[in-house]
């Protein structure tokens, strides 16, 4: 036996090694396995630690990137001696190299460079850490490309960072003096931009200052997956041609925390540009945020996706605009301007489908069409007499113009050729052409036109534009269809009389039902809007939560719609969510704003265990969930008032909860769940008994059992449209 027994423990040492390593392997490297659950006891990776060890550390040095200075290749940083060559080795060294790596740029030294180009593909990861200054040359011999200073050329998986201290700096001065913009009499000659991203994926550049470009400072180009973050670009009000930021061919990009000062577009986004989102953007000085110029000489041009959501705009000589060309083609859609605040802007928003920056262009019939252009939440005053401008091409006008909450104080608003739905005057179409009015007054007057271009559109389409507008006319003839009649000037808009075909329709417009809380004890089912407007209308009021594009892949191509959330409440315990995906913007809205009046719900108030003074807050702890959102509102002291976010604490005071605390867990970014949360939360408030509700009730009947003579006889007739027309003081 004892000499069996040393080969079985043998054996079973080599099985409880094999074992192990197996286990091991199994482990993944960050110390989680592979349900995402951490190890069950320290001693079982007390255990494994002989064995992990040498792969940890293999591990980690293949994620330890490699530095790779540009000291090292004989840079002198001292801001005379030129550094190019140096730059350009310690690039190749770079990009040939394995694994990830950083090429360091260090802090507090100036290096002087000529025009550089930086290719790629490369073998490797690279960071480039672009903490010193870069001055560039004046002469204009010691560029190869003149329209390029520092150029990266297909590098894929780049990230450029300043680190807060990293400076590009142009030297622009003389390039200014040389322009044919500030000196007439010079003929123009090209520039070179700062700095150049060209036909690269997944690009980040951030924490960098770039200043005093010779024309543009930073351009990305022809490239997608890209992120521009906390970068500061700067120059004077009168250099020329200094864009801070352009976009041309580029998908898939975001802009956002920086702050842009220059004498040209702060951002500027061209052709071929899909899904561009720019957030938290400080502009000023500079020409604003603009989209184009589109259409030039003839060409085709196509931008869509783009959203601008939060941006300051201070002394610029135009806000939001586009802008194309004459004889163009092509279309720039689906675009959002929100929540950006104006102070002392010339032109506030414009299209502008006549743009020429030459001394003369010719007049030609083609155009880029503009459409589905949502300004939304846009506040601030005007510098000039302009404040809202939509000069719009008489052949292609412009279609789906969204203005909600647009409120800027000074100027007049002209429009020529354009399909608007102003939300601010109840969602009306108008057609307009050749028009100057204050913006109040624009608002205003547009009441008066709405049912005759509403038809119009309806019946011929919305290839037409040639109406007149602001209740002075006939209303928007179609494109082949006959234009609704609309009132002439000083006159009042049709008024149809609604015909209800539900049984509850129809007791509500007899007035047998004459408040909302006879049909939810009942559970009537309600399939009538006009019910809700009639019960509750004059007090409901809606917000627009959200309008956001959605983008579906298809055989014929990309197919873009708009999904708009719309909340619907009279502050006194009701409230409704609805949402809604239509082609066009204008037909998202209504159809959201019906949905929401179709869904709502009485909200509970008051707390259960205090009855004193009116009901103020929920009456309980209540818990919503959507998709991986949950919202749990919790009763709180009167004067409290709502501790929430923005999208709940909107959604409680349409409901008229004035005090509540909340708490939210999950993704609350997708607005969509969040409001859904919210609102499954206030739907829960009835979801239980309290005390005041265990005595027992007798059931009484229902409306329909109570009117069922009313309900068999014979249905209401049809009656034509009625017309009320009233004088206009």
């Amino acid at each position: 036996m004892a000499r069996c027994s040393k080969p079985v423990t043998v054996f079973l040492l080599w099985a409880l090694l094999m074992f192990s390593w197996c286990k091991a392997s199994r482990i993944s490297p960050n110390g989680y396995d592979h349900s995402y659950k951490r190890f069950k006891s320290d001693s079982l990776i007390n255990r494994r630690e002989d064995i992990t060890g040498l792969r940890s550390f293999v591990r980690a040095s293949l994620r330890t990137p490699t530095t790779v200075s540009v000291s090292d290749f004989g840079a002198k940083g001292d801001g005379k001696t030129d550094d190019t060559q140096a730059f350009v080795n310690a690039w190749k060294k770079a990009c040939s190299s394995s694994g990830a790596v950083n090429l360091l740029v260090p802090e507090g030294n100036t290096y002087f460079l000529k025009s550089i180009q930086l290719t790629g593909p490369c073998s490797s990861i690279i960071t480039v850490q672009m903490f010193g200054t870069l001055s560039a040359s004046q002469k204009r011999t010691d560029y190869k490309d003149i329209s390029k200073w520092i150029m990266f050329d297909g590098v894929n998986s780049l990230s450029v960072d300043g680190g807060g201290t990293g400076v590009v700096d142009g030297n622009g001065e003389t390039w200014w003096q040389n322009s044919c913009k500030r000196n007439k009499a010079k003929p123009c000659t090209k520039a070179p931009t700062a700095l150049t991203f060209y036909n690269s994926k997944s690009l980040i550049v951030k924490n960098l200052r770039v200043r005093n470009a010779q024309q543009i400072q930073i351009s990305i180009e022809k490239s997608s997956n890209v992120q521009v973050s906390n970068v500061v670009v700067t120059a004077p009000a009168d250099s020329p041609n200094t864009d801070g930021i352009h976009i041309t061919n580029t998908q898939n990009i975001r802009v956002s925390d920086s702050i842009i000062g220059t004498g040209d577009d702060c951002i500027s986004i061209e052709s071929g540009s899909q899904n561009v989102q720019i957030n938290d953007i400080t502009c000023g000085p500079g020409h604003g945020i603009s989209i184009g110029s589109l259409g030039d000489d003839n060409s085709k041009a196509f931008v869509s996706g783009v959203t601008v959501d939060g941006a300051k705009l201070s002394g610029t000589d135009n806000g939001v605009r586009i802008k194309t060309y004459q004889g163009g083609s092509g279309t720039a859609s689906n675009i959002i301007f929100q929540n950006i605040q104006m102070d002392n802007v010339k032109n506030p928003i414009i299209i502008d489908q006549d743009y020429c920056d030459r001394s003369k262009c010719t007049s030609q019939q083609s155009a880029v069409q503009v459409k589905n252009v949502v300004y939304r939440n846009i506040s601030g005053t005007s510098a000039s007499d302009k404040a809202i401008t939509f000069n719009c091409s008489k052949n292609y006008p412009c279609q789906g113009i969204v203005l909600d909450k647009v409120n800027i104080k000074g100027g007049r608003a002209t429009c020529t050729n354009a399909n608007v739905v102003d939300k601010g005057a109840g969602f009306l179409f108008l057609t307009q052409r050749n028009t100057s009015k204050p913006i109040q007054q624009l608002l205003n007057s547009s009441k008066m036109a709405e049912r005759g271009g509403e038809r119009g559109v309806e019946r011929g389409g919305e290839r037409g534009g040639h109406g007149r507008g602001f209740g002075g006319g006939r209303g928007d003839r179609g494109g082949r269809g006959r234009g609704g009649r609309g009132r002439r000037g000083g006159r009042t808009s049709e008024e149809e009389k609604w015909v209800p075909v539900t049984k509850l329709g129809r007791l509500v417009a007899d007035g047998r039902i004459k408040q909302i809380e006879q049909i939810y004890l009942h559970s009537l089912p309600v399939k009538e809007y006009q019910i809700i407007d009639m019960l509750i209308g004059p007090t409901l009021k809606d917000e627009v939560m959200k309008i956001m594009p959605v983008q579906k892949q298809t055989r014929a191509g990309q197919r873009t719609r708009f999904k708009a959330f719309v909340v619907v409440g009279d502050g006194n315990g009701h409230v409704g969510l609805g949402v809604k995906c239509s082609k066009e913007v204008a037909t998202a809205i209504r159809g959201a704003i019906i949905l929401a009046k179709l869904s709502v719900v009485p909200v509970r108030r008051g707390y259960w265990g205090n009855k004193i003074g009116k009901p103020h807050t929920v009456p309980c702890k209540v818990t919503g969930k959507c998709g991986s959102v949950t919202v749990r509102m919790v009763p709180a002291p009167r004067g409290a008032g709502i501790v929430a976010a923005r999208v709940p604490k909107k959604v409680l005071q349409f409901a008229g909860i004035d005090d509540v605390f909340t708490s939210s867990r999950g993704s609350t970014k997708t607005l969509g769940n969040f409001v859904k949360a919210t609102f499954d939360c206030l739907q829960k408030t009835y979801g239980f008994l309290t005390p005041e509700f265990w005595k027992e009730t007798r059931f009484s009947k229902s409306p329909y059992q109570e009117y069922t003579d009313f309900l068999a006889s014979k249905a209401l007739p049809s009656s034509k449209t009625e017309t009320v027309v009233e004088d206009q003081a």
